[in-house]
């Protein structure tokens, strides 16, 4: 039978690992971004990249430690914290025609949203349950075209 100070000690130091292990990158982000998500993105729902895309879709009025972590995040190698989608809308150059099935939803979801450099296609995204189906479908068409 083990010591109670054993077992205290045993208990310390797994309690030491899990707070030296590193933290997700989506959780800097919603910390770092907590302002810029509740004043722009408080309308997507969470998961499958979709805060990362609003706030792509916004860059120009986050602040600057948000906006790093956001390219941190939409760069990284983990697809679950950005979706392939998204980390093509982020890339240098990135270009695109909004597809014509998504001008009415555009204007309506994303009206607030700069057009250029995957703004438009993010913010699309980031509101998939907001758009219709043929937005969501020619969009996903374009960016997988683009991959």
């Amino acid at each position: 039978m083990r010591s109670v100070t054993t077992c205290l000690v045993a208990l310390a130091a797994g309690l030491a690992a899990l707070s030296l292990a590193p933290v997700p990158a989506s959780a800097n982000m919603m910390a770092t971004c907590a302002p810029e998500i509740g004043s722009l993105c408080s309308d997507v729902r969470e998961g499958r990249g979709r805060i990362t895309a609003c706030l792509v879709s916004h860059g120009e009025k986050l602040g600057a430690s948000c906006r790093a972590e956001v390219q941190s995040v939409a760069s990284s190698g983990g697809s679950r914290f950005a979706p392939r989608g998204v980390k093509t809308m982020m890339a240098p150059g990135f270009s695109a025609d909004v597809p014509s099935s998504c001008q009415a939803d555009a204007g309506r979801v994303c009206g607030d949203v700069q057009s250029g450099d995957g703004r438009m296609f993010a913010c699309l995204y980031a509101r998939t349950d907001q758009v219709s189906s043929a937005c969501s479908s020619d969009a996903k068409a374009t960016l997988d075209a683009i991959n």
